[in-house]
């Protein structure tokens, strides 16, 4: 066995990578190397005779298992977990092969420490992740010839189209022909992105199976050290919002063909005549209706003073506005109001007045801007309006050498809180933090939903000091926050949260969320429900499991 020793060492003494020769009938380390006694914080001599178990974490009955395939050739790469002298686990590849040593049979085994490299792939499995469960289509496009090198699930599902069978087409497969032709869209599209680097707007898109929708998209250019430039898309579906548009202007169509309110008055605004869509818009009869004045017996409220509109009436011969009139039951009603000089005997004097009901039309306006703007579940700003929002914002806080602050927060072990309690008491605890956001944060901040449990605060003209008091108010009220549950103690969460200060006038918006960012998964590290900034050293990329 000394001979043995000698002839191992000879060979791999002064190499540097980690190499052991390990006897797989009692499972003993024979030698190893300088290299592997630094790896595993062992003396050479300490590591010599010890078993292969000390270090390997697999159970016994596995490591035996594994030492025998290895042996009779069946397989030769192994991935194990080993433990160093300070308890330390490192992730290890183990290429292990038979030698024969002077009749011994013995394994020679190659250690590499793939602790690191794992790290990196589970990050970037996780970015995949979640990229691919993003609630947004999501569209990359080569820049040089605007060929689809990647989508995510929700685009493929959106469109029609199974995983991966878009890439390598051109994006225009994927708008529908309009007045221009798909290429012309992408092409203008493709002008403006060079021009201003950035793109908002809805698009005309075709699914696979030829059926035409609408959607709001987001593009904007990133590097790719292999691709080049490509143009990233969030794509939303806006099919609901399109229809919900149509509807209105069809509903606006049959008001229009709908009997209209006609009231006659002279110049003192005393009523002379009141058909009977007045006495259906109204509510009261002609009888009651004729001599009254009209703007008292409608009690009136007029977007300008009344002597402008007057004015205007005489000077044009007519006027058009939107009122609001009270009717007789006391119930309010927008009307669409056109007043028009006419004559009587020749005399002038007389005006007729036309109403059309549109209170139903203006509400479903105010519904359709809500719905444009805001987060269906809690009522926060959504995150395409909060982008639209930030933009100006920045730009006035880079104009003016104003302040600006950016806070990122995350619902810790949200996922917990649905998989324990179910998805209402989940939905429960975003209405929840959305509330308390309400009443600590100013008139002028914005807040917003970002995606799924996360939110972001934009702070206009609030520098960094000031901006991590408010996050830890806000920590501390969401920290104190408690939700009823139907049976046992009230549910409490916790948020982590990422803050960002806008530090040079080049920065733009994508920096400082990416700081933000950056900041909350340093948080998240610093074992949540606290506060992290980007000024402060942050611990790395990937949260906590």
């Amino acid at each position: 066995m000394e001979r043995i020793t000698a002839q191992f060492l000879d060979i791999i003494e002064h190499i540097g990578v980690i190499m052991l020769l390990v006897d797989p009938d009692s499972g003993t380390i024979v030698d190893s190397n300088l290299a592997a006694a630094a790896f595993y914080g062992y003396p050479r001599a300490q590591l010599i005779g010890m078993p292969m178990s000390r270090i390997n974490a697999s159970p016994p009955e596995i490591l035996t298992k594994e030492m025998q395939r290895a042996l009779s050739r069946e397989c030769n790469i192994f991935n194990f977990s080993h433990r160093l002298v300070s308890g330390q686990m490192r992730e290890v590849e183990v290429h292990s092969h038979p030698i024969d040593l002077q009749g011994k049979r013995l394994l020679f085994s190659i250690v590499h420490d793939i602790t690191e490299h794992k790290r990196n792939y589970e990050a970037l499995q996780l970015q995949s992740s979640i990229t691919a469960n993003a609630a947004e289509g999501i569209l990359l496009i080569k820049a040089e010839d605007g060929v689809i090198v990647y989508t995510n699930h929700r685009f493929d599902e959106m469109f029609g189209y199974a995983p991966g069978e878009l890439v390598g087409q051109h994006v225009s497969v994927v708008n529908a022909p309009s007045s221009i032709s798909p290429k012309e869209t992408a092409q203008r599209i493709f002008g403006a992105l060079q021009t201003e680097g950035v793109w908002r707007g809805e698009i005309y898109n075709r699914r696979k199976d030829g059926r035409a929708f609408w959607s709001y998209a987001h593009l904007s250019a990133f590097h790719s050290p292999d691709l080049g430039t490509l143009w990233v898309s969030y794509q939303s579906d806006i099919t609901a919002r399109k229809q919900a548009e149509r509807r209105l202007r069809d509903q606006a169509n049959l008001l229009e063909l709908a009997h209209d309110g006609i009231i006659v008055r002279n110049l003192d605004s005393c009523i002379t005549y009141w058909n009977r869509g007045a006495e259906e818009l109204y509510g009261w009869p002609r009888a009651e209706a004729l001599g009254k004045v009209t703007h008292e017996l409608l009690q009136t409220g007029f977007p300008a003073p009344l002597a402008d509109i007057k004015a205007e009436l005489e000077r044009s011969g007519r006027w058009e506005g939107e009122l609001t009139h009270s009717r007789k039951d006391g119930s309010q009603i927008i009307v669409a109001s056109r007043w028009q000089m006419q004559a009587d005997d020749g005399m002038p004097g007389i005006v007729m007045e036309i109403n059309n009901d549109i209170t139903e039309r203006k509400r479903l306006e105010h519904e359709l801007e809500r719905q444009a703007h805001t987060d269906y579940l809690t009522g926060a700003t959504n995150r395409r309006h909060f982008m639209e929002i930030a933009e100006l914002e920045l730009a006035r806080a880079v104009r003016y050498g104003n302040l600006l602050t950016i806070l990122m927060l995350d619902i810790d072990y949200f996922k917990q809180v649905n998989d324990t309690y179910g998805h209402r008491m989940g939905d429960a605890v975003l209405v929840q933090l959305t509330e308390i956001c309400r009443q600590i944060l100013r008139k002028v901040d914005i807040f917003a939903r970002y995606g799924g449990e996360e939110f972001v605060i934009l702070l206009p003209q609030t520098g960094m000091a000031a901006a991590m008091k408010t996050a830890e108010r806000l920590r501390v009220a969401v920290e104190s926050a408690r939700i009823p549950m139907e049976r046992g103690l009230p549910l409490h969460f916790t948020v982590s949260v990422g803050v960002a200060s806008l530090e040079r006038k080049d920065d733009n918006l994508d920096v400082l969320l990416s700081q933000a960012d950056r900041a909350l998964y340093a948080a998240k590290h610093a074992g949540r429900n606290t506060i992290r900034s980007s000024l402060q050293p942050q611990a790395g990329n990937t949260p906590p499991l």
